[in-house]
């Protein structure tokens, strides 16, 4: 149920930074799988996904149990933290792009190219070039 209803920019970004699995293991070793009954594992799975009555908003970082990282651990999921809120505050501008370039009838190495120059310029050339290639992939998948 994990691995299946994650919300999609979560699911993009987890994806980008190659963490998906490492995150759900994560989540079911310390969050889910502490719960015999099936019931709390179930519950507790919906409050992570933030479809919960109790909780309504997936939140990352509830969804590490920081207090038992080491500090090479803390630092590997602060860096997808930051992916994860990069994903969830930009993605929507760039499915708006790529929605409006579709309309338009502009080419996808165009649409590219804009992607870079609006949200990728803190990044190497090479990066750019590869992060450019997923994004506009997972939205040709309908990802979004």
């Amino acid at each position: 149920m994990l691995r299946d209803r994650i919300p999609v920019t979560v699911n993009v970004a987890l994806k980008w930074c190659g963490a998906k699995q490492k995150w759900i293991d994560h989540s079911y070793n310390h969050f889910i799988n502490v719960f015999k009954s099936k019931t709390d594992r179930y519950e507790t799975t919906r409050i992570i996904l933030g479809i919960s009555k109790k909780q309504r908003d997936f939140n990352f970082h509830k969804s590490i149990d920081w207090d038992s990282l080491t500090e090479e651990q803390k630092i590997y999921w602060n860096k997808i933290e930051g992916w994860v809120i990069w994903f969830r505050k930009t993605y929507s501008y760039i499915v708006n792009d790529y929605e409006v370039s579709l309309k338009i009838g502009k080419d996808m190495s165009t649409l590219k190219g804009e992607i870079i120059s609006k949200y990728l310029t803190s990044l190497d050339p090479v990066t750019q070039e590869r992060f450019a290639d997923y994004l506009i992939k997972n939205l040709q998948k309908g990802n979004y």
